[in-house]
């Protein structure tokens, strides 16, 4: 009977020892971080050349290095005379992987929530002359089949950010050669959302590009913040208050966790808001006011987030309604009235055309002057390329395999548009109908 006592002696001390790793395991001498990354572990958070893994403080996140991610590529530091020392990016500026070979290279994300499953998808680029040629390339950045945006950084980092529901497991993100230099990418990451958020009449066929997350009466004079309470990280934007708008902060924290509003603000961002200056003027907002990059031929939604965040005299309510542009008529919302310390997101029915302008208004039965915490502008892009068959995706992925096909361009999904892999003739997808492997020519591979 010795035997099997000490058996189990052994087992209780190996369970002991787990538990003891899981509950105090440590990071250098201290107790282990609670992460952005633990309460929401889908994320997925790559620093492009960085040397090791590694926690980043001023965030909560745990990034990885691209080492195991990428088989291509050079790693690359920008120089020291260049000045990117961000609080809200952390470290991820400091390094960058460039592809000076290769018409297209990809990075393939993998998230555990699948398919058909909403994202917030965001890649950072810093180029810092770290080529000493001074000279800032162009290029193409691809999702999936789709193009997403041409990169050109401008001044010291550009920052993209999409929302995606793909169809399929993996999502591909690629960096295309154009016009002029080598692609290159400083950081990468995904982060799932609720599907009951940033919703769209097709979202499997349709992709948001963010054109501004906005903390209109923000307290911080950075130009972006990142809040360890916000579930999806999102990247919130200063903006000077426009004319007639003055700022009120509220003294209580409203955290996102206590709320059961599904976008889920982080509390700083919810508890200041600009408010008008009496009952008889509105909030009045004109996107091609403060910047000029707006795409005419594009379409908008327009997500506004309020929050009350004043006690009323009992009795008093404040009540508001939105007015937004679209086309050359106004679209006025339902009555929307505001109880204190509840969150509710305004989301819209219609898209407005090449323009962003709103207006928020007290209505007549009101007791409080209008007011705004926050709000989000999101670029329409429909409908899109559908990717490739995924019975054409195995078999063509079995012959690279089979025959140790080491093309660079056979990266990413095989039937891009114009960009198909090197030796493939595809037939088109389009609209929600995959896109086929016609012919495969043997002798250019």
């Amino acid at each position: 009977m010795e035997g099997p006592k000490l058996n189990m002696r052994l087992g209780l001390c190996l369970v002991f020892i787990k538990l003891l790793f899981l509950v105090g395991s440590t990071v250098g001498d201290g107790p282990r971080e609670f992460t952005t990354n633990d309460k929401n572990p889908g994320f997925i958070s790559i620093d492009c050349g960085a040397p090791n893994d590694y926690f980043d403080e001023a965030t909560g996140i745990w990034y990885q290095t691209d080492t195991n991610i990428v088989k291509t590529g050079t790693i690359s530091k920008v120089l020291p005379s260049v000045d990117v020392d961000y609080s809200y990016f952390g470290g991820l500026l400091t390094t960058l992987r460039s592809f000076p070979e290769g018409k297209r290279n990809c990075y393939t994300l993998k998230p555990k929530q699948g398919k058909h499953h909403t994202y917030l998808i965001r890649a950072y680029f810093t180029y810092g002359n770290y080529d000493g040629k001074n000279q800032t390339p162009t290029f193409d950045l691809y999702l999936g089949v789709n193009r997403w945006d041409t990169i050109t950084v401008q001044r010291l980092y550009s920052v993209v950010q999409i929302i995606h529901t793909p169809t399929t497991d993996t999502i591909h993100v690629c960096l295309v050669k154009t016009v002029v230099g080598v692609p290159f990418i400083s950081a990468l990451e995904l982060r799932p959302l609720s599907n009951s958020v940033y919703q769209t009449p097709s979202p499997s066929q349709s992709l948001l590009v963010n054109r501004g997350s906005f903390d209109v009466a923000t307290t911080s004079s950075a130009t972006y913040s990142r809040y360890k309470d916000d579930f999806y990280d999102r990247m919130w934007r200063e903006i000077d208050l426009s004319p007639g708008w003055y700022q009120i902060n509220g003294s209580v924290d409203i955290g996102p966790s206590i709320t059961n509003n599904p976008y889920k603000l982080p509390s700083e961002v919810l508890k200041s808001a600009a408010q008008s200056f009496n009952l008889s003027y509105g909030l009045n907002f004109d996107y091609d006011s403060v910047w000029k990059h707006l795409d005419k031929s594009s379409k908008y939604y327009v997500y506004f987030h309020f929050c009350e965040i004043q006690q009323l005299a009992p009795g008093q309510k404040r009540i508001l309604n939105i007015n937004v542009t679209v086309g050359d008529e106004y679209v006025v919302s339902q009555p929307i009235i505001l109880e204190y310390l509840k969150p509710q997101t305004i989301a819209p029915l219609n898209a407005s055309q090449g323009y962003v302008r709103f207006s928020i208004n007290a209505t007549s039965e009101s007791d409080a002057p209008p007011i705004l915490n926050a709000f989000e502008v999101y670029e329409f892009m429909s409908p899109l390329y559908s990717p490739t068959d995924q019975r054409d995706v195995d078999a063509i992925m079995d012959i690279k395999d089979t025959y140790k096909i080491s093309n660079l361009d056979w990266q990413g999904g095989p039937c891009i548009p114009k960009l198909a892999w090197e030796g493939l003739s595809c037939s088109s997808g389009f609209n929600g109908t995959n896109s086929r492997i016609a012919s495969m020519y043997v002798f250019r591979i």
